[in-house]
C-alpha cells in the first residue's frame, strides 16, 4: 500500500500487512507529523463458478411440474 503525509506530501510504500483493515497510526520519517491511515478493505467473496451447471435432479423436477399446454 502506497501512503502519503498529509503534511509533506512524503510517500512510502508500506506492506498491506503492516496496515491491516482497521488502519494504523505513522509518522513521516521527514517532518515528524502522524496521522491515521485508512485500514485495507477486506478481500471480496470469490464470485460462483459460471461453469456449475445446474443439479440434473431439479431441472427435471421442474419440468415434470410444469403444466401441460
Amino acid at each position: 500500500m502506497q501512503i502519503a503525509c498529509p503534511n509533506c506530501n512524503a510517500r512510502y510504500l508500506v506492506p498491506d500487512a503492516k496496515i491491516g483493515q482497521d488502519g494504523r497510526r505513522v509518522r513521516c520519517a521527514r517532518c515528524e507529523t502522524t496521522w491515521k491511515t485508512e485500514g485495507i478493505p477486506p478481500a471480496p467473496a470469490p464470485a460462483p463458478d459460471v461453469n456449475d451447471a445446474p443439479d440434473e435432479s431439479v431441472a427435471a423436477e421442474a419440468a415434470s411440474e410444469a403444466p401441460t399446454p
